[in-house]
């Protein structure tokens, strides 16, 4: 039978709830760690998934509140984020938003809301992954508060619900 690492639970503070730990450089981060932000009801808690020269990168494992990004210029999403509010009234033209490779994580969530809709936005997979959401190399997101929530599967991205 395998022993189990002891990883120990690390607390800390965050600057505004919801947002992922950032430890001070000091501590030695390695997947599988998990940090807790206590500042909450319930406590938020995180798990290290990766961690590539000292840039941890957490995923959210237990928690109510959602995390919002609010963009206003082409975006690349990152593993951290669940729900991308898009704001095109300050672009001459239309928003790209960029999806993580769906080959590199599976499972992935995403929800993307236009909040301001002076433009499109365009939502597409990995540039030159050959990657589609539901069969075409881009979704589009027309009009105030047209909405996308999508997944990856592995291989490419799937829409779960849509406005």
């Amino acid at each position: 039978m395998q022993e189990l690492k002891d990883i120990g639970i690390r607390k800390y503070t965050a600057n505004y709830a919801g947002i992922a730990p950032t430890l001070d450089s000091s501590d030695s981060i390695n997947p599988g760690d998990i940090a807790v932000d206590s500042s909450m009801t319930p406590p938020m808690v995180w798990l290290c998934v990766k961690n590539t020269v000292n840039s941890p990168i957490w995923k959210r494992m237990v928690g109510d509140t959602k995390l919002i990004t609010t963009v206003v210029a082409d975006y690349i999403t990152l593993y951290t984020d669940e729900v991308v509010f898009i704001n095109t009234s300050a672009l001459a033209t239309d928003q790209l938003t960029h999806l993580l490779d769906a080959t590199l994580y599976p499972e992935q969530l995403f929800t993307f809301k236009l909040i301001n809709a002076t433009h499109d936005a365009i939502i597409t997979p990995k540039a030159g992954s050959g990657q589609t959401i539901d069969g075409d190399p881009t979704l589009t997101l027309t009009g105030l508060n047209a909405y996308v929530q999508m997944i990856s599967s592995g291989g490419n991205w799937y829409t779960l619900n849509a406005s």
